[in-house]
């Protein structure tokens, strides 16, 4: 790593994190008048403050791998405290028609 700061790089994450900013700093000394270089630049300030702030926590993993075919947001089952889980796509999509169909009702 390349990535210079007050932090330790002994976790993975941190790793990650400091050679995705060491790719935008490079990118930014490249072309900063690029388009994205806003972007670039916002993104390397959150990667430092990640850095600063988590990058000597021992207890920093790296967010588990889902498979290609699992939703998004099986990653996060919370339980029930935290409300009801969220619904299928068959069922918002029937939820959607049965509205469309209202509206078409309506409109004639």
């Amino acid at each position: 790593m390349t990535a210079t700061g007050p932090w330790s790089l002994a976790n993975p994450l941190a790793q990650i994190w400091a050679a995705r900013l060491d790719r935008l700093r490079s990118r930014l000394s490249r072309d900063p008048s690029n388009l994205y270089a806003w972007r670039w630049h916002i993104r390397s300030r959150i990667l430092s403050f990640l850095l600063a702030r988590y990058g000597d926590d021992p207890a920093l993993t790296p967010p588990p791998q889902r498979a290609r075919d699992q939703p998004a947001w099986t990653l996060y089952n919370l339980g029930p405290q935290y409300g009801k889980p969220p619904r299928s796509g068959a069922a918002i999509r029937a939820v959607l028609q049965r509205i469309a169909e209202a509206n078409r009702r309506t409109e004639t």
